[in-house]
């Protein structure tokens, strides 16, 4: 019997987690994290019979399940309910810590939240192979580009390709942004997702992460690793031979197939999809250049991942800041793009080349102040 711990487990990837886990034989889910959405994690506490969940604060559920116990921080949930597998499902920066405490725990790492690479990639690598702790990916893009590596030479591939949706505004010219609500922006076309990478998609600040997270999961330059825009989001991803043979991994939209694999690399099983994907029904796939113009965001990534040290990190908390700001309703959309900026040229000039933990840590404080 495996054990899983969900952090994140009241989310969209953490409720797909439990669907996919309930679907299979030998894998239970024994511990969890829940934020604030403590009526969802009542029903969870209910249906799983979890031995410990790490909360933010004491909640009315300590009294009423006594045989679950609560913890308020993720190094004692990991000392003190025994799991062998974590999912990391938890939301913007605060993945990074989780990151960090799951890999010293020395438990199997399955990750969702694309940050903690983006944050401190070079370190979460280092700290992979000093522990020995196995790390597969969640995102539906790496999921496919692992998929189609697996087995392969990195030296006879050319590029990695991922692909990107475009997002709930990519049918609108820059000039069309000015105005665009948050219902809107969270009206995606082909996914069904949380709020913050919903807004993350319309932005390209989501396939910005993903280019600096396949840089660390797979070890390209960044020069290697290519994003073209594909509205059908049939193609998850794809692998470019030297000799031009181009691989892709094609599915339904649904984040339960990666969530699946990673659980049970590298065996397959059936997955119970609320959606069909089958070649014989009719339908396109199109293809469209990236256009950076359209989306600075993701050319600023680029730019960010190639300048290393502290500055995807100042990038990524910036987004998380202005992130928040939209969808409290503080903000315009095109203003997530000025506070990315502005945070990112303040700090052009106070780069670190190699930085500890603690110097991404303080870079966070200092921009979530």
């Amino acid at each position: 019997m495996k054990r899983v711990c969900i952090l994140g487990i009241t989310g969209s990837i953490g409720e797909q987690a439990v669907e996919v886990i309930k679907g299979l034989d030998d894998y239970i889910v024994v511990s969890a994290s829940c934020n604030t959405n403590y009526n969802k994690l009542d029903e969870y506490l209910n249906d799983l019979n979890l031995e410990g969940v790490w909360v933010k604060e004491a909640s009315f559920l300590n009294d009423k399940y006594p045989n679950t116990s609560f913890y308020y921080d993720v190094d004692s949930l990991l000392k003190n309910v025994n799991c062998d597998v974590v999912i990391n499902a938890l939301v913007g920066v605060a993945g990074l810590k989780a990151s960090v405490a799951i890999i010293k725990a020395k438990k199997e790492l399955l990750l969702a939240n694309k940050e903690s690479l983006v944050l401190a990639g070079d370190i979460i690598n280092k700290l992979l192979k000093e522990n020995n702790v196995r790390m597969l990916p969640i995102d539906s893009e790496h999921s496919a580009l692992f998929q189609c590596l697996d087995g392969r030479s990195i030296n006879d591939v050319d590029e990695l390709i991922i692909t990107a949706s475009g997002g709930a505004l990519r049918d609108l010219d820059r000039s069309q942004l000015v105005g665009v609500t948050i219902s809107d922006v969270l009206n995606h076309p082909t996914w069904k997702m949380g709020g913050k990478i919903t807004v993350d998609c319309a932005t390209m600040v989501n396939k910005g992460f993903e280019v600096i997270e396949a840089h660390h999961l797979f070890g390209f330059d960044y020069d290697k690793i290519k994003t073209v825009l594909h509205q059908e989001s049939a193609i998850h991803g794809a692998i470019k031979f030297k000799d031009g043979s181009v691989i892709c991994q094609m599915g339904a939209t649904s984040m339960k197939l990666p969530i699946q694999y990673a659980l049970t690399y590298p065996a397959r099983f059936k997955c119970n999809l609320n959606q069909n994907f089958d070649l014989t029904d009719t339908f396109n796939l199109h293809f469209r250049k990236m256009d950076y113009n359209r989306y600075p965001m993701l050319a600023l990534a680029y730019k960010v991942a190639k300048l290393g040290g502290i500055m995807p990190a100042v990038y990524c908390a910036a987004n998380d800041l202005a992130v928040n700001k939209f969808l409290k309703g503080e903000i315009e959309f095109l203003e997530i793009e000025n506070i990315i900026n502005d945070k990112v040229n303040y700090y052009l000039d106070k780069n670190i080349s190699n930085p500890t933990l603690d110097d991404i840590y303080k870079v966070i404080d200092e921009i979530s102040k």
